[in-house]
C-alpha cells in the first residue's frame, strides 16, 4: 500500500469521526432538550399514565440537518448517534430506520427537481425546501411504522401515538428550521458592512 493511500484513509477516518461526534452531539443534546421540557409539559397535562410522545421532537430537525449538510455520508454517524440515544436512555422504539427515510425524503425531493441539498443560505426558498424534506421524512416515518408494526397491539401501533409522531416531527424540524432562519439573519445582521 502506498503511503499516500494510507494518509487518505487516516483523513477519511478523521473525517467520519468528526462527522460522527458532531451529529451525535447535536442528537443527543436535542433529545436531552426535548426529553425532559416537553415531557414534563405532557406529563403534567396528560396525568400520571404518561407515554413519552414528543409534542416538539428536535431530533427529527437534526436528522434532516445532517443529511442536509453531509448527505449519504450522515447516514451512519446518524444510526450510531441513535445507538448510543438507545444506550443512555434505554427509549427503544421500532424505528431504528429514520436516518435513512430522512435521506429518502432529500432524494425523492431532488428527483422531483427541487434540490434540497442546495446549501446557499442566502437563497431563501433553500428554509422551504428543508422544512418540506422534513415533512416529507415525517410522512415516511410514520408510513414505515405502520408497516413495520402492522398486527401489533403495543403502544406504537395506537393512531393517536402515530399521528403524536408525525406531529412532534413536524413541528421539530419547523422550530429546528426557524432557529437555523434566525441565527442566519443575527449573523448577517451583525456582520452586514454599515452602510454610510
Amino acid at each position: 500500500m502506498k503511503p499516500t493511500n494510507l494518509v487518505f484513509t487516516w483523513a477519511s477516518w478523521w473525517t467520519f469521526l468528526r462527522q460522527t461526534l458532531l451529529i451525535s452531539a447535536w442528537f443527543l443534546g436535542s433529545f436531552a432538550v426535548t426529553y425532559p421540557g416537553v415531557a414534563y409539559l405532557e406529563r403534567s397535562l396528560s396525568g400520571p399514565d404518561f407515554q413519552f410522545n414528543a409534542l416538539i421532537f428536535l431530533p427529527h430537525g437534526v436528522r434532516i440537518f445532517a443529511i442536509w449538510l453531509f448527505r449519504h455520508q450522515a447516514i451512519l454517524p446518524l444510526l450510531i448517534a441513535h445507538g448510543i440515544h438507545i444506550a443512555l436512555w434505554g427509549h427503544w422504539s421500532p424505528n431504528s430506520w429514520l436516518p435513512l427515510s430522512a435521506y429518502l425524503a432529500f432524494e425523492l425531493l431532488r428527483m422531483a427537481r427541487l434540490n434540497p441539498f442546495h446549501v446557499v443560505i442566502s437563497d431563501r426558498s433553500v428554509w422551504g425546501r428543508l422544512v418540506l424534506a422534513g415533512i416529507l421524512a415525517a410522512v415516511l416515518n410514520t408510513i414505515i411504522l405502520q408497516l413495520t408494526l402492522m398486527g401489533y397491539d403495543g403502544p406504537h401501533g395506537e393512531l393517536e401515538r402515530v399521528l403524536g409522531y408525525v406531529i412532534g416531527d413536524i413541528a421539530g424540524i419547523l422550530l429546528f428550521v426557524g432557529v437555523l432562519v434566525s441565527v442566519n439573519a443575527v449573523r448577517e445582521l451583525r456582520f452586514k458592512p454599515p452602510e454610510d
